[in-house]
C-alpha cells in the first residue's frame, strides 16, 4: 500500500483519495502540535522578536542565519492565513465524515 504511486490498479481518484487519508490521520494525530507551532510562529508579538534578531545578525554579517530569519517574516502571513483554510477543511471533512462515512 505504501507504494501506490506505481501501482497499476489504482486510478488517480483512488490515490488521491488514499494521500488525503494519510494526510488527514496525521493531522489529526498532530493537531495540537501544529496549532502551537502555527501560534508561536504568528504570534503577533514575535514581530519585535524577529526584527531584533534580524537587527543583531545584519550588524555581525551573518548572513545565512539572516536569510532563515527574513524567509520566516516573509512567509508569516501566509503561516495565518493558510492555516486557517486547513482547520476549516479539516472540521469541514469530519463533519462529512460523520454524517456519511463512505464520503472520503
Amino acid at each position: 500500500m505504501e507504494n501506490i504511486n506505481n501501482d497499476p490498479n489504482w486510478d488517480s481518484l483512488t490515490r488521491c483519495k488514499f494521500e488525503a487519508e494519510k494526510y488527514m490521520e496525521f493531522y489529526s494525530k498532530h493537531k495540537h502540535d501544529f496549532d502551537l507551532c502555527n501560534l508561536i510562529l504568528t504570534y503577533p508579538n514575535n514581530e519585535i522578536l524577529i526584527d531584533s534578531v534580524q537587527t543583531v545578525f545584519f550588524i555581525n554579517l551573518n548572513f545565512k542565519l539572516l536569510i532563515i530569519i527574513n524567509n520566516i517574516k516573509n512567509r508569516k502571513l501566509n503561516l495565518d492565513k493558510k492555516y486557517r483554510n486547513i482547520k476549516k477543511l479539516f472540521e469541514d471533512y469530519q463533519q462529512k465524515k460523520t454524517k456519511r462515512p463512505y464520503l472520503i
